[in-house]
Parts: structure tokens; C-alpha cells; sequence
């Protein structure tokens, strides 16, 4: 987790972006409860364009979890469904 936290810290959003197709990869091999740690690291503090990337990219995490464990996501995709920025 050292890593993930180290690169959410980083200065440019590129980075931030290949972090999300990280935690994507790691979401098939993870249990949902260390998932759900790295998904908080990464959708609470980050500028629309990290927030626009990892909304786009929730149907492969969903893909990569299976439903029963994507469940538990459930309120981080509605709460970008809502978000005010384009």
C-alpha cells in the first residue's frame, strides 16, 4: 500500500490516472476490504479529471471484481454520477 500511497501524493495527474488501472489489476487478485482502502486513497482527494477517469473506468473494476464484491462500490459510483464538475 506504500506505493499507492506514495503515487496518489504525486504532482502530476498522469500518474494518478495509471494509479486507478493499478488498483483495477490489483482488484482481481485483492480482497474487496484492501480495495476499498486503495479506492478511498484515490476518490477523495483528487481534481475532476482523476474523478472523470476513475468513473469511466468503473465498469472494468466491476468487470475485474465480480458483481456480489462491486456492491460494496456502489456509493462511490453514485456519488460521481452526482458531481458537479463536467
Amino acid at each position: 500500500m506504500k506505493i499507492i500511497e506514495l503515487l496518489s501524493k504525486d504532482k502530476e495527474e498522469s500518474n494518478k490516472i495509471f494509479l486507478i488501472d493499478a488498483i483495477i489489476e490489483l482488484s482481481k487478485e485483492k480482497s474487496p476490504a484492501t480495495l476499498q482502502s486503495y479506492f478511498n486513497i484515490i476518490s477523495y482527494q483528487f481534481s475532476w479529471r482523476i474523478r472523470y477517469e476513475l468513473i469511466s473506468k468503473i465498469e472494468k473494476l466491476a468487470e475485474a471484481m465480480g458483481k456480489e464484491q462491486f456492491k460494496m462500490f456502489m456509493p462511490y459510483y453514485t456519488k460521481y454520477l452526482n458531481d458537479i464538475e463536467p
